[in-house]
């Protein structure tokens, strides 16, 4: 099938060897090293989580994709405290004033826009990344 060959094309590009009709399917998991690449220096099994593996993360986004997406992560997130502190401030008060509902709406629908701006920039990021 097509994924196969691009598989085999893309493992031959890495390590530099062909595959042969008799070789393992490399997408059958037979525990061939050439499928097991790795980031050099990167070891998963410490734990610990690197400046310089966020920082290689980050490059591949782009600096305007991950500052708008900061931005847009920290207006969610203050439009979604916003909402419960003017919920607050409206339940003390006690009125049934309509500008309590719209400001409350607005500070919603805000919120909403900010988490799918976040997600459309995150999702351009990653394609743009791969």
């Amino acid at each position: 099938s097509y994924n196969n060959i691009t598989l085999r094309h893309s493992l031959e590009e890495v390590s530099g060897e062909e595959f042969t009709q008799n070789s393992p399917d490399p997408s059958m998991g037979c525990g061939d090293k050439r499928e097991q690449l790795q980031v050099e220096g990167d070891d998963d099994s410490s734990g610990v989580l690197r400046l310089s593996h966020v920082a290689f993360y980050l490059r591949g986004l782009g600096v305007g994709v991950t500052c708008v997406s900061l931005l847009c992560q920290a207006l969610a997130q203050a439009c979604t405290v916003m909402t419960t502190v003017w919920l607050s401030i409206w339940t003390s008060k006690n009125t049934t004033k309509l500008i309590y509902v719209f400001v409350f709406a607005a500070l919603a629908v805000a919120g909403m826009i900010m988490q799918l701006l976040l997600g459309l920039s995150l999702g351009l990021g990653s394609i743009k990344a791969s």
